[in-house]
């Protein structure tokens, strides 16, 4: 969504960052298939997601940051 606000604050769409939307798709059709051939969930999976997080938080970082810059070379 962060990347979507780009064009509210008259700068464009915006889709920096190292999680994108294939890229997720990505991460969690791998989790679902590894848990769908058996793999337990354990300390993996926590680990797993809690990348993913971090990976999503620097997406958004990234994303408002390029927006807030991209508005403001705009504005001068």
């Amino acid at each position: 969504m962060a990347g979507a606000l780009g064009p509210l604050f008259k700068a464009q769409r915006n889709y920096a960052g190292p999680l994108g939307k294939s890229d997720r798709a990505f991460a969690f059709g791998l989790l679902a298939v590894l848990l769908g051939i058996g793999l337990v969930p354990s300390l993996w999976t926590t680990l797993y997601l809690a990348a993913l997080l971090v990976l999503s938080a620097l997406t958004i970082v990234n994303r408002a940051r390029r927006i807030v810059a991209d508005a403001k070379g705009r504005a001068a």
